[in-house]
Order: structure tokens, then C-alpha cells, then sequence
């Protein structure tokens, strides 16, 4: 069981962020999303996946799922979930 974060905890810290490299909207706009983060002292971890196109988590769209960035994702949000938001 997963102990609920405080609010201040949620107020401070943003979930990781996951974009990908053939999403042009998404991996063009981060630059500016991540210095907002830090311009505002939010905690924050942000990555763009090569080669993986947007719903690359979705395995229920075989043409889209990426199982290698697929779970690279979950490993690296289950980490930073542990790490910043588990009380």
C-alpha cells in the first residue's frame, strides 16, 4: 500500500514528464514547460523518448506501443513516485 502524499509534497513536485521525439508539439514546447518548472522551484523530472510516437504506453494500440520505452517509463515513474511523492 502506497501512503498519500502530503499537500505540500503534491503543491512542490510535478509527476515525471514523458514526451517523445516524433511528437513535435510536445518535444518542441518542453524547453519552455522546464524552465517554468525551475523559474518556479518545482520539482520535476521530464524525458524525451527517441523513436516513440504519442501513445507509445498504450499496449491496446499495437501500431503506437513501444514495449522497451514503455517500460523504461513506468521504471523511471514508479522511481521518481518512490522518491519524491511515497511518505
Amino acid at each position: 500500500m502506497v501512503a498519500r502524499p502530503s499537500r505540500k509534497t503534491c503543491q512542490k513536485s510535478k509527476r515525471p514528464s514523458s514526451s517523445t521525439a516524433f511528437d513535435k508539439a510536445l518535444s518542441e514546447a518542453y524547453p519552455a514547460q522546464e524552465a517554468e518548472l525551475k523559474k518556479n522551484n518545482i520539482r520535476y523530472e521530464g524525458h524525451i523518448y527517441p523513436d516513440s510516437v504519442h501513445g507509445f504506453f498504450n499496449d491496446a494500440t499495437p501500431e503506437r506501443y513501444n514495449k522497451a520505452t514503455a517500460q523504461q517509463a513506468w521504471t523511471r515513474t514508479l522511481e521518481w513516485f518512490n522518491q519524491y511523492a511515497r511518505a
